[in-house]
């Protein structure tokens, strides 16, 4: 791919190029290494076989079935020099030449992780934990080292394809950290023409077709053509849906992606675009029992799932994420769940219906992120709890609902027993009326103010409350407990101030702090900034008692010394 590339780059540079040994080079390799073509191409394509984006080493036009059979190659200088060099001077010939001299440079892996945004729409708006699952599907940051989190790895790729503005971030208020991106519409063009020089864009292809530069690996599903024209179930390696909103699979059919890598059968878009995807018999998951090479699956936002087949789901020994985000119809886990023992992601956020966490989950040893994990007040020795979670050493990311009027607030301060947990969101609902809510409240308030917590967080960066039900902030809630800290959320509830007078008002490190629909709140600037010296960015909205912030009209106040001066490019959503 690369050579092929370069060669792209000097007929677009150069288009009467004098260097004639360069040339004379480039056609006796063609011409002398013929006979070692066939084994140096099947070497490189064995190692990204199956791959989301194994186009980068395939034909980069449509090709006849004899035709792939015959060579996997093809010369792509021939399939853009003729329109390059009637044109050259063209300033969009200039930008695509300077584009594809900056894709060269990239390591394989980046390329493959680069044309995942193609899958998508022109000026789609695609939300990182997407892109790192897709990734982590496909394998593309397996290799990373154990200092890093996949999610590091991720983000290194990210940072690399935005200094190169093949992706513009999109903004969101104060958050330096980006968590949405959208590929530049000249970018994704590109990208499309060299993968495939027929096809304009994804869409001047017939929905639901099979791609031709995937070689029937990759599906897409979309809102004309219905299901059962999938071919060659077989051979599909990621099934992804991208605007089917009724699934109707045949179990038969399903049954037979014995090498499916990633079902995306969930929606992708944000929370701002979401669309309805229901399923109106879920038997065709029996299908799962013979994917025993699925790394990635997705069920997110669709209805009609009431539990997951156990015994289809123990065959899933190789799986790493599995997205169950919003199915508001599930009802329980099944305990074969144990047996994904390479399992990293697990998402259970939103799904309402949930009221326990079985034990199995501490057979997860390698689990790395955890969301939606469910506390209530059902007792069943056959229920994981929050203080056995600790247990997971690779813990990086936790996220508790709680719906129990019974368990306390100072309970919490059981996450110092996690070892390397970085991130932690906690909300207060369900089963949590206003009255129980002001009963919490009193109860918790009316304990002796003594504010010696055991233990601490050396490793905790982030916190995030939801629909507190308290006045101040439970106890182990401290500078003492929680040093590193770097971020504070705190989004509804009846908090009224983050002061400790007692205390003596300990200073936090915290850098970032956002407040959010706390109508009782009642606190002003420079109280803050005496509680928060080393604050950074800030954010408020819907704090009606909180006064003299000088935020802008959006309620965001980044401290002036930390802008940058030469910001990356930017988009809103």
């Amino acid at each position: 791919m690369s050579s092929e590339i370069q060669q792209i780059v000097d007929s677009n540079d150069n288009p009467h190029n004098d260097n004639t040994k360069k040339n004379d080079k480039h056609s006796n390799n063609d011409s002398t290494d013929h006979s070692n073509g066939d084994k140096k191409e099947h070497k490189k394509e064995d190692g990204w076989k199956g791959t989301l984006t194994s186009v980068l080493c395939y034909p980069l036009r449509p090709a006849t079935r004899s035709e792939k059979k015959k060579d996997k190659t093809v010369d792509i200088k021939s399939e853009h020099r003729g329109d390059n060099e009637a044109n050259p001077s063209k300033p969009e010939d200039a930008a695509k030449s300077q584009f594809l001299a900056r894709l060269e440079k990239l390591r394989e892996e980046q390329k493959h992780c680069l044309s995942s945004f193609i899958l998508l729409p022109e000026n789609a708006v695609v939300k990182k934990r997407l892109l790192v699952y897709l990734w982590i599907g496909e394998g593309f940051l397996d290799k990373k080292t154990e200092e890093k989190t996949l999610e590091d790895s991720a983000t290194e790729i990210l940072d690399k394809f935005m200094n190169e503005s093949f992706i513009l971030p999109v903004k969101n208020n104060c958050n330096k950290v980006e968590k949405s991106f959208k590929m530049r519409q000249d970018v994704h063009s590109w990208m499309t023409s060299v993968l495939s020089p027929e096809a304009k864009c994804l869409d001047s292809i017939s929905d639901g077709k099979v791609f031709p530069w995937f070689h029937d690996e990759l599906y897409l599903l979309k809102k004309s053509e219905p299901l059962q024209l999938v071919q060659n179930q077989e051979k599909v390696k990621t099934l992804f849906n991208v605007s089917k909103g009724s699934l109707a699979f045949k179990l038969e059919s399903f049954t037979k992606m014995k090498n499916a890598k990633i079902l995306y059968l969930g929606r992708w878009q944000s929370s701002a675009e979401r669309h309805h995807i229901e399923v109106a018999d879920s038997e065709f998951m029996k299908g799962l029992k013979n994917m025993e090479n699925l790394r990635f699956l997705s069920l997110q936002g669709i209805s009609g799932i009431q539990e997951l087949p156990g015994r289809s789901i123990s065959s899933l020994g190789n799986l790493r994420i599995l997205d169950l985000r919003a199915c508001y119809n599930l009802e329980k886990l099944p305990k074969e769940i144990a047996l994904l023992k390479e399992l990293t992601h697990l998402d259970i956020s939103e799904c309402y219906l949930l009221d326990c966490m079985p034990r199995e989950l501490l057979s997860l040893s390698k689990l790395q992120v955890l969301k939606g994990f469910v506390i209530t007040d059902t007792k069943n020795s056959n229920f994981c709890t929050l203080a056995e979670l600790a247990g997971l050493e690779k813990l990086t990311k936790l996220s508790v609902n709680l719906n129990s009027e019974n368990f306390s607030i100072d309970n919490f301060s059981a996450v110092f027993k996690f070892g390397k947990l970085q991130k932690l969101k906690i909300t207060w609902g369900g089963k949590f009326s206003k009255v129980s809510r002001n009963k919490k409240s009193q109860q918790e308030n009316k304990k002796p103010k003594d504010t010696n917590v055991e233990g601490s967080s050396k490793t905790l960066e982030k916190l995030e409350l939801q629909c507190l039900p308290l006045k101040t902030l439970p106890k182990w809630v401290h500078p003492n407990n929680l040093g590193p800290l770097k971020k504070l959320y705190i989004r509804g509830g009846g908090i009224k101030t983050l002061s400790r007078t007692q205390e003596g008002n300990q200073k936090w490190a915290v850098e970032t702090l956002r407040l959010k629909y706390l109508n009782e709140f009642n606190m002003n600037w420079i109280e803050l900034m005496a509680l928060f010296p080393k604050l950074q960015n800030f954010e408020k909205f819907k704090c009606p008692k909180l006064t003299l912030c000088p935020c802008d009209c959006t309620g965001v106040w980044i401290q002036p010394s930390t802008k940058e001066s030469t910001p990356l490019p930017q988009t809103t959503s």
